[in-house]
């Protein structure tokens, strides 16, 4: 891979490797290297080379999001960034490989990771963060948060939820990639997620692969990543030119005078599709219809993206919405804090301790999971007096 001779000889140093060995660390990445894989990916190609304007987006986690990809956030490793073209997450890198191959062309980035979220709070907040946009590329990342939701969701529903996301999006014609990382204990939901790439034809670029092959790390897991999960710049680079060179390889196998056909879609889910259509109501848009909480643009526990939350800090607040007719399955989702909140919905009352177990994080309480309801329906929220409730939004699948 001539055109990036410097940036391997840098990743080369950086990680301790022979240059051949990284290459084919690179190669390793491409999984499933299927040519069938690509048509969506062509056609995107075909659209830039015409000049016309293009959105290519992402969703995940926090790895998606940037953490730990710049110094400032607790990486220490920059030596090497004039080499690297800076402290830039893989999405980045992403876009600026648009840019270079297109300068003619308009590119349109979304970035909609959100740190510590899994697939399942993907699916719910995919159409107001990703498709509404309508994007013509997505990179879908959550193989190493996925497995971290286990203890509060079903296998299946982890599963399902991601499928959804994939499945919907390439019903709008999206062209899709998986991406897929791995934790410095080696695990990931890698064969989950390439199972799928497999049955709808996508590509997918492991990582998990690429510096983990046969349960190895190829060098030092202290070289790319600062913690247990997030790699650095170094990491985001190295995934970044995995992505790069596969997109090159396509590239140059396309014609970019054809249209080239949508993929058939399997009409088969591998799993279920209980999170195929999903609904969301955020607390921005709810705000006028509490009782006793503070509407905030900006909470230190919550990401701007999911655009504010409902605080109530000691006291006894409340808040009336109505869950579709039609709804099977109803979730509360807050923000790891240190209060209490009750739900009351078709005469059942649950309750909810929002005191973190493990790490702060967003989560979602399970209000109801069962037949479809009748008709539209009622939910209370109420808090308790003692500590603080944040109160993010509502979710339903049908």
């Amino acid at each position: 891979m001539p055109k990036y001779n410097e940036t391997i000889k840098t990743l080369s140093t950086a990680l301790a490797l022979g240059e051949n060995e990284l290459n084919e660390t690179i190669l390793r990445s491409y999984a499933p290297d299927n040519d069938e894989t690509n048509n969506r990916l062509r056609r995107v190609f075909c659209k830039a080379s015409r000049g016309e304007e293009i959105t290519i987006a992402a969703i995940g986690g926090s790895i998606t999001e940037g953490a730990k990809a710049r110094s400032n956030a607790g990486n220490n490793v920059t030596e090497y960034n004039d080499a690297l073209d800076g402290e830039k997450c893989y999405f980045e890198r992403v876009g600026d490989w648009f840019t270079k191959q297109f300068p003619n062309t308009k590119v349109n980035t979304i970035n909609a990771g959100i740190g510590a979220t899994p697939s399942f709070l993907g699916a719910f907040r995919m159409d107001q963060m990703v498709t509404k946009y309508n994007p013509d590329l997505v990179l879908v990342e959550f193989a190493v948060n996925d497995p971290g939701a286990v203890p509060f969701l079903l296998k299946d529903e982890i599963f399902e939820s991601y499928e959804s996301i994939v499945r919907r999006l390439l019903e709008k014609g999206v062209a899709v990639m998986l991406v897929i990382l791995v934790n410095q204990n080696g695990s990931s939901h890698q064969n989950v997620h390439l199972e799928l790439a497999d049955h709808y034809n996508i590509p997918a670029i492991s990582y998990h692969n690429a510096i983990c092959p046969d349960g190895e790390f190829v060098c030092d897991w202290q070289k790319i990543s600062p913690d247990e999960v997030h790699p650095n710049n170094i990491g985001h680079a190295l995934l970044g030119l995995c992505i790069a060179n596969y997109f090159d390889n396509v590239l140059n196998d396309t014609s970019l005078s054809l249209e080239y056909p949508l993929d058939e879609l399997h009409t088969s889910w591998i799993y279920f599709d209980s999170f195929y259509k999903t609904h969301a109501q955020y607390a921005y848009e709810f705000a006028n219809r509490a009782r006793g909480f503070e509407f905030l643009d900006n909470v230190p526990q919550v990401s701007d993206k999911w655009r504010g939350a409902l605080v109530a800090d000691n006291t006894e607040a409340s808040v009336k919405l109505i869950v579709p007719k039609g709804a099977k399955r109803v979730y509360v989702q807050y923000s790891h804090s240190t209060g209490s909140f009750e739900t009351k919905f078709l005469n059942q009352r649950t309750s909810c301790n929002t005191v973190p177990i493990g790490w702060p994080r967003s989560m979602w309480h399970r209000v109801y999971t069962g037949d479809a309801i009748r008709e539209d329906t009622e939910i209370t929220i109420k808090t308790h007096k003692n500590g603080k409730v944040i109160l993010q939004g509502l979710l339903v699948t049908f």
